[in-house]
């Protein structure tokens, strides 16, 4: 689900709940405390197309992102996340994290709403998307002939060609596959957006662990694996469990206490007892 954040109109994309992410060379200027987003944006003529608008908490740049003179985005690491106000009822896109994925040539999807015309500036009052195909790394790093450091492990090429790809103001924004799995945030382009050289995406399968572990720690309802991770690691192993102890319920309300309701806690109790069996 793509989000917006008013302030540049910057993009990002939902991953979880309350949690979207977006580019780290975004930070200080846009999503931070008290920035206003709204989830589901599709068109800025109405109020009415069911977005959602929260405020931000607190964002989390990747650990590895350099602050500064745009060295984060060189050097790839240019991704962050960002923790909401609130719990979002949109659908959360599902992230890659295979790194051979996509392949070269594949056809993929940008989103945003940055600039239609780079010339004229002109940029759309609804969601805009564009068809781009994946480029091999040796031909984006010639294209760009070192004036921009391409690093295959964290970066993504694709489109930049025939009039299509991604501009200013699409940055933070998603780039997709056809099932609408997110594959790469928009990083950068070249200085004629869709013209001469492919656009630059950071590769989210590089920081999906991280991904995952910051959203545990950072989510105000952790995913259910949080949980489990925590119950795995606890002195209350599966013997205990399975025995019938109830040192699993002691643990999951001292440690998970959003899992209190009781159909969660009835879902968390069977995959750990899953888990217990194929131990």
């Amino acid at each position: 689900m793509y989000v917006l954040c008013w302030k540049f109109a910057t993009g990002a994309v939902l991953v979880h709940k309350d949690i979207i992410a977006t580019a780290a060379h975004c930070f200080g200027n846009v999503f931070n405390f008290g920035d206003t987003v709204n989830v589901g944006q599709y068109d800025l003529t109405t109020t009415t197309d069911g977005d959602e608008e929260f405020t931000v908490r607190f964002s989390v740049p990747h650990p590895y992102y350099l602050f500064g003179d745009n060295q984060g985005v060189a050097t790839g690491w240019d991704f962050m996340l960002v923790a909401l106000d609130g719990l979002s009822t949109k659908k959360k896109i599902r992230f890659n994290n295979k790194f051979s994925y996509p392949s070269n040539g594949q056809r993929l999807k940008a989103i945003g709403f940055g600039f239609t015309d780079f010339d004229g500036g002109t940029s759309p009052d609804t969601l805009q998307e564009v068809d781009v195909r994946v480029v091999a790394h040796k031909e984006c790093l010639d294209l760009w002939g070192g004036i921009s450091i391409i690093n295959r492990e964290v970066h993504l090429c694709a489109g930049g060609f025939g009039g299509t790809g991604i501009c200013q103001g699409d940055s933070g924004g998603p780039l997709l596959d056809q099932d609408d799995r997110l594959v790469g945030i928009s990083s950068y382009t070249g200085s004629t957006c869709g013209e001469g050289r492919p656009d630059v995406f950071f590769r989210v399968s590089s920081a999906s662990d991280w991904m995952l572990e910051s959203i545990c720690g950072m989510s105000a309802e952790p995913p259910l694996r949080c949980c489990l991770d925590k119950l795995k690691e606890s002195s209350c192993g599966c013997s205990l469990f399975l025995n019938g102890s109830p040192c699993f319920q002691t643990l999951v309300e001292t440690e998970c206490g959003y899992l209190l309701g009781e159909t969660k806690y009835r879902r968390v109790r069977r995959r750990y007892r899953d888990y217990c069996n194929s131990a």
